[in-house]
């Protein structure tokens, strides 16, 4: 998805009036998505009650250059509370 947030956020063929920033990208990645699947209740968030999927990331989204997102690789990854992905244990 990171390319698609550096498209976001710096939308080559329509130029800066048109990107959207680092925030707005992922909310469409995570609580706009969740809402399309009518899940919104139970996903698309990091919050009480809701299931427990998120990433820890190589680097921060919000501080690196835009074209740096591309880079970001996912270092953990939990979908519904389990460990799917830590590549320190392999």
């Amino acid at each position: 998805p990171w390319l698609d947030v550096l498209f976001a956020t710096t939308h080559p063929t329509r130029g800066q009036e048109e990107a959207i920033d680092v925030e707005e990208a992922l909310v469409a990645y995570t609580r706009t998505a969740a809402y399309a699947e009518f899940a919104e209740d139970k996903k698309g968030q990091i919050k009480a009650g809701y299931w427990a999927d998120l990433a820890k990331l190589s680097q921060d989204p919000f501080s690196v250059p835009p074209g740096a997102l591309p880079a970001t690789t996912s270092v953990l990854t939990v979908v519904h509370g389990d460990v799917r992905w830590n590549p320190s244990s392999l």
